[in-house]
This record gives structure tokens, C-alpha cells and sequence, in this order.
């Protein structure tokens, strides 16, 4: 195998890894944008619910009477907030990106490990190569909170294949 072929190799490895890394992040932002919604959802449907029970409007105690109205303000309020944090798209976009990246990531582990052997080598990895590149201009960044949850995940071993363990 010649120095150029051996190069070519290793950056498929660190391509690899960085495809891991992004997707894992992408994933782990997406859940939580999932559950941010689901709370968007359900949280206006219970103050509502909560806001419009006969027996606390018929309160003659005032402060039961604000925290009604403010129950309600906070329900009328939420699926406003929701709109404009643009959530949904955010969800549809990053399900997209994460997904691509762990193509990407598939497309590196198999350009080193077997298509390294054939002549087309060279082609192959600056064709995916030019596919990274494209997926990395939509310029879609994480927060840094889950990138080190996703380092911490990969780092115990989360996404280890145990075909590729060393004792198998």
C-alpha cells in the first residue's frame, strides 16, 4: 500500500469519527427539541384546563383569581412562543442532517475498510468527500452542551461494534 493510499485511509478514519461525533450531537439536540415540543404542546392544554375549572373561578379569594388569569395568559401565550422558536422546521431539518451525517459515517467506514482495495479508491473517497462538504454548508451548529453529552456517550463505548472488538 503506497503513502498516498495510507493518507487517504487515515482521513477516512477521522471523517468517520467526526460524522459519529455530529450526528450523535445532532441526535442528542433533536430529543430534546422533541421533548420541548411535546411540553409546548402539552403544557397550554393543561393550564387551560387547569384555568377553567368552575370551582376555582368561583373563588372569592383574589389571589386564586390572578393565578387564574395568569394561567390562562401562559396557555394563550406558549403556542405563540412555539411558532416563533420555529421548533417544528428546526425538528424536520436536524432529523434530515443527523441522519445524513450517519451515512456519511457508513460511507467512510466502508471507503476504509473495503473499498480502500480497489483502483476506484481515490474516486470514491473524494466523491464522498465532496458529499460532506455539501451536507457541512447548511452550517447547522449544536449547542456545546450536546456535543460533550455526545463525547461523553461515545467515549463509554455506546457505539462500538463488538465485531470490532480486538478479542473477538
Amino acid at each position: 500500500m503506497d503513502d498516498k493510499t495510507k493518507e487517504i485511509i487515515e482521513e477516512c478514519v477521522r471523517e468517520e469519527e467526526n460524522c459519529l461525533y455530529t450526528s450523535t450531537t445532532f441526535y442528542l439536540w433533536l430529543s430534546f427539541l422533541r421533548k420541548l415540543k411535546n411540553y409546548f404542546i402539552a403544557i397550554p392544554l393543561l393550564l387551560g384546563g387547569i384555568a377553567s375549572i368552575e370551582i376555582l373561578k368561583q373563588s372569592s379569594e383574589d389571589y386564586i383569581k390572578y393565578i387564574i388569569a395568569f394561567l390562562a395568559f401562559i396557555a394563550g401565550v406558549m403556542p405563540s412562543i412555539f411558532s416563533a422558536l420555529k421548533i417544528d422546521s428546526k425538528i424536520e431539518t436536524l432529523d434530515k442532517t443527523a441522519s445524513k451525517y450517519k451515512i456519511m459515517q457508513g460511507k467512510f467506514r466502508r471507503l476504509k475498510n473495503i473499498k480502500s482495495r480497489n483502483n476506484s479508491f481515490e474516486d470514491d473517497f473524494n466523491n464522498t468527500i465532496s458529499e460532506l462538504e455539501e451536507l457541512k454548508a447548511n452550517s447547522l451548529t449544536a449547542p456545546e452542551k450536546y456535543f460533550k453529552k455526545a463525547q461523553e456517550k461515545i467515549k463509554k463505548g455506546d457505539y462500538e461494534f463488538t465485531i470490532d472488538e480486538k478479542n473477538v
